[in-house]
């Protein structure tokens, strides 16, 4: 099968089984919310498609399924290049009935409900329904605060890109952009007191083991996501750097990573951010930059601002443990 796009997988796929007036106009439809009055009914409809899904993986997908990022990531993983061709083989796109397009439609709906049962999130339906978004919140005092929604179906279509199938980007998608975006920072435990912390020069694992010792002497985990003792020590990062974010529940760790006899004025090494919380490393953010000129970073409000060189020129990149802002 030659390579497909995700715009490629819709148009052979999706767009011929759209309503007329949808097809006229597709992004002012699908950006017009088609149930204004919050009818429940419309709600549950997509609920059910999205329970029915569950049920039925088992046998379509060769594993559970549960409504939360795990379901999310096991889906990802069952949904492989092998298995999306053998849909595309045994369906026609002109059939509403195919497998490929009813798997899609309704995997999507899963994804979506699991931000709403999981993540406090909200369906936001469009027509047709499995265009609908998905309403995120984040806790701001004792009020939910809106932070704009996403589209199941499209990250689904692209799962279906052949850049990303063989990857894990949908699970990742959904980890950042609904685990870590509508996270309630203010409930997890504090891990440092102090306001700064002072740079750490050299990168060897037993200096930053001492160190956490000494500035957060509550972090005894650094979790599976952080590299191993032999990883961390092969990375030799020359200075690591750290800011306190969140009224000391999150700490951010950085510092620049230079593959060995690399050239240091081309974009092959990156500034590292680790994510630290009470349950160790949460997220690591890899920014792509020259060794030179150095890289700077700064807290900003619950961001951290990193400007890097990149193709001879500086680029400011803006990260809160919540994503990129």
């Amino acid at each position: 099968m030659e390579s497909q796009s995700a715009q490629a997988w819709f148009e052979r796929w999706f767009l011929e089984h759209y309503p007329e007036e949808v097809r006229r106009d597709y992004h002012r439809a699908v950006d017009t919310d088609a149930n204004p009055a919050n009818n429940p009914t419309i709600t549950a409809h997509l609920s059910e498609a999205a329970e029915l899904f569950a049920r039925n993986a088992p046998a379509l997908l060769g594993t559970e399924l549960s409504f939360d990022g795990a379901g999310v990531a096991r889906l990802a993983n069952a949904l492989d290049r092998d298995r999306r061709d053998r849909w595309a083989a045994q369906s026609k796109p002109e059939d509403p009935s195919n497998m490929l397009f009813n798997a899609v439609v309704h995997g999507a709906m899963f994804i979506g409900e699991c931000a709403v049962r999981a993540h406090g999130c909200r369906w936001s339906a469009r027509n047709p329904l499995w265009e609908s978004r998905v309403d995120r919140f984040v806790r701001d005092g004792d009020k939910q605060k809106p932070i704009g929604p996403f589209s199941p179906f499209q990250w689904l279509l692209k799962h279906l890109d052949d850049r990303e199938i063989s990857e894990s980007r949908l699970a990742d998608r959904f980890r950042v952009h609904v685990e870590f975006a509508t996270a309630d920072v203010a409930s997890y435990p504090k891990i440092v007191t102090a306001q700064r912390l002072p740079k750490l020069d050299g990168g060897a694992y037993d200096l930053l083991v001492k160190f956490l010792h000494r500035h957060v002497p509550t972090l005894t985990d650094l979790g599976p996501l952080f590299p191993s003792v032999s990883e961390f020590t092969a990375i030799q990062y020359r200075t690591l750097g750290f800011e306190v974010f969140h009224d000391g529940r999150v700490l951010a760790m950085h510092a620049l990573f230079t593959p060995p006899d690399a050239d240091p004025h081309e974009s092959t090494s990156t500034v590292d951010v680790y994510w630290l919380t009470a349950e160790g490393a949460q997220r690591i953010d890899r920014i792509p930059c020259a060794a030179h000129p150095p890289y700077f970073a700064r807290k900003t409000g619950d961001s951290l601002e990193v400007t890097v060189a990149t193709n001879g020129k500086p680029h400011t990149h803006r990260i809160g443990y919540r994503g990129h802002g």
